[in-house]
């Protein structure tokens, strides 16, 4: 097994398992997130939406330990490129330095303990005890992993950059993970006989929009400022990468508009057409996040790039 492990170390290998581990990470996170945001506030609260809820609140829970999982296998990925090991065996002694003695390190261990909590909430919501446990703890959890979420950029180029630019960094990733999060927990929600799928949809349209509006602008806000010249958008890796995404995003939003417009009136009818449609969205939702977490790992053109120079 080791062996396997070590011959991932090799050279661009070792980059593609990392933003390939990084993504499972920040996908998971989402999922997580997005299942809450959806169950608790945008479907009905009545008896008859109970069961729904209760397994929305499971497949959150399961999302947010496998971001856990895939965070911790983060940290001997992220050590191995740092100290140029290329074994796992090399990367072993500088775990611990990688851990406790770099800003990574420390924003890895505030990840693991935000999830963690987050965990042990949700299992006191799902478990007996749920009967005493406080709404407000609802809250709490929504909050734990949307913090997740504001805080990758940190973990990549916003660690270099002053606060002005964290604010469309950060409000990018909290719209995408509440966006890109949510779309599974609406396809279970659209196929459960005890919901309204057209009210649930028109409910999240609203949500949406508003994540669609804060994608563009603070996409458009980061492209200006990272990539800072039309030549650069196109004859470097980071700015080909760049309009990768942004081709990936108008497509989502294209099926965004198909399923706002055409599919939710007729949702009751033609729902696998929907679900069709909600399944390739998702497909492309996590190309966003691979090519995402890709340009977290190369140095932007732009003015950015000149500070991390």
């Amino acid at each position: 097994m080791f062996s396997l492990i070590d011959a991932a170390f090799n050279g661009g290998a070792l980059v593609m398992l990392q933003i390939a581990v990084r993504a499972l990470a920040i996908g998971s996170s989402s999922v997580a997130l997005g299942a809450l945001v959806v169950g608790w506030w945008l479907i009905p609260q009545h008896s008859a939406s109970r069961p729904l809820i209760g397994r929305l609140q499971w497949l959150s829970g399961i999302a947010t330990l496998l971001a856990l999982i895939f965070f911790v296998a983060l940290w001997p990925l992220v050590a191995a490129q740092m100290s140029g090991a290329t074994t796992l065996a090399e990367s072993v002694p500088v775990l611990r330095v990688v851990l406790t003695g770099t800003s990574f390190g420390g924003l890895l261990r505030l990840v693991w303990g935000l999830l963690a909590l987050a965990g042990v909430l949700l299992l006191t919501l799902l478990s007996p005890l749920k009967r005493v446990a406080l709404k407000e703890l609802r809250g709490g959890v929504v909050a734990l992993l949307g913090m997740v979420a504001l805080l990758q950029p940190l973990m990549g180029h916003g660690a270099t950059v002053g606060a002005g630019y964290l604010l469309p960094m950060t409000s990018h990733v909290l719209a995408a993970s509440l966006w890109i999060g949510a779309i599974p927990a609406l396809a279970l929600g659209c196929i459960d006989q005890a919901v309204d799928s057209r009210q649930l949809l028109a409910r999240f349209s609203w949500l949406g929009i508003a994540c669609v509006v804060v994608l563009g602008l603070s996409g458009l806000v980061q492209t200006i400022t990272l990539v800072a010249s039309w030549q650069a958008l196109w004859q470097t890796v980071y700015g080909q990468l760049i309009v990768v995404k942004a081709v990936l995003l108008g497509a989502l939003l294209v099926l965004a508009l198909i399923n706002r417009c055409y599919w939710t009136p007729r949702a009751a009818a033609r729902q696998r057409g929907m679900l069709l449609t909600m399944g390739i969205e998702w497909l492309l939702a996590l190309g966003v996040i691979v090519i995402a977490v890709g340009l977290a790992a190369q140095p932007p053109p732009g003015i950015m790039g000149e500070m991390t120079h």
